[in-house]
């Protein structure tokens, strides 16, 4: 890999490791009960199932929002060509 992308995934590793630290904590604090590696595989299961739909409704609606605004802002931060003859 070349110097970019091995600062992309440096970066890329560090902030899974900060984010999904933090996610963890956050949802111990706020559940309580028995930790993650205690619950039995079918509410696991349920879990799992409920955040993929959560994580599709944000990237469907990411998509839909970038979609949208390559409509109203076609070139982006470019400016348009020039229509000088």
């Amino acid at each position: 890999m070349n110097d970019r992308q091995e600062e992309h995934l440096a970066w890329l590793v560090t902030e899974v490791a900060k984010r999904l630290d933090g996610k963890f904590r956050s949802g111990d604090a706020e559940h309580g009960g028995p930790g993650i590696r205690d619950l039995p595989h079918s509410v696991l299961l349920d879990h799992a199932i409920e955040e993929a739909l959560d994580q599709l409704a944000y990237l469907l609606t990411l998509r839909r929002q970038t979609d949208l605004a390559s409509t109203l802002y076609p070139y982006g931060t470019k400016r348009p060509p020039s229509k000088r003859a």
